[in-house]
């Protein structure tokens, strides 16, 4: 599960992934 696009709305355990990503510098 990844996101590439820019402007999604996250919502819900996609928000948990988004914080992930930037915890991991992704």
């Amino acid at each position: 599960m990844y996101f590439r696009v820019r402007g999604y709305e996250p919502r819900g355990w996609e928000f948990e992934i988004l914080r992930a990503r930037q915890i991991n510098g992704i």
